[in-house]
């Protein structure tokens, strides 16, 4: 990389330590291209209706984990409860047929009575089990956060922006520019967590595509 001014352009390496022998691709490419190029094609990816579609699989497949687990802490509530009110009724019945008395007695129902409101309190506020039903403005609302994400980006001056940007810093590993035959034409090859997030099989590489002005080097944004 080099820059001149506040500029980021990027160049072969191999050019620029061992010179024109090695290497006769002389030109240069803006970082804030390919950065730009990478982030308008993330948005469209994201975008994509097959992305749209899977995000809202994901969601649902959330929704039914949450139930799932939900259903599973009640259940053991509700047995805990069940328990302690069939201990209760017991001492009762023996106390009613004469066969328990006494003060032990009483100490024993005051336990097993402070032990059910005490798993009747967690019942009251354990999360029930919700209907699996997306909103229906779910998608449109995943739209809007993709495009707002997008247009933080590209506000450089804003604080939304510099927190976005280390998001996706955080998920790109590297960007691999590649020279296509046709003149002054590369491909960017986005590696990481992003490419992942954006491809259908799990494939932690995607390509962006082609553009103008080229150079082989592997750099980070």
């Amino acid at each position: 990389m080099i820059r001149s001014g506040s500029e980021q352009r990027f160049v072969c390496s191999w050019r620029r330590e061992r010179g024109s022998a090695a290497c006769d691709n002389g030109r240069g490419v803006k970082g804030a291209d390919i950065a730009a190029r990478v982030l308008t094609a993330l948005r469209d990816r994201l975008l994509a209706p097959d992305i749209v579609a899977s995000a809202m699989k994901e969601a649902r497949l959330e929704m039914e984990k949450r139930n799932r687990a939900a259903r599973g802490r009640r259940g053991k509530l509700e047995a805990e409860l069940a328990e302690a009110k069939r201990r209760s009724e017991r001492l009762i019945d023996q106390v009613a047929d004469g066969v328990l008395s006494g003060a032990a007695i009483k100490d024993k129902l005051s336990v097993l009575e402070v032990q059910r409101a005490a798993l009747e309190a967690a019942l009251t506020a354990e999360e029930a089990p919700s209907p699996i039903s997306l909103h229906p403005g779910i998608a449109e609302h995943y739209r809007r956060v993709v495009i707002d994400l997008a247009q933080a980006l590209h506000r450089s001056d804003s604080e939304a922006a510099a927190e976005a940007r280390d998001l996706v810093r955080q998920l790109i590993e590297t960007v691999v520019v590649t020279p296509l035959p046709e003149r002054g034409r590369f491909a960017l090859t986005v590696k990481g967590k992003i490419a992942a997030l954006v491809s259908q099989d799990g494939d932690c590489t995607t390509v962006v595509g082609a553009g103008v002005g080229f150079e082989p080097t592997t750099f980070r944004l």
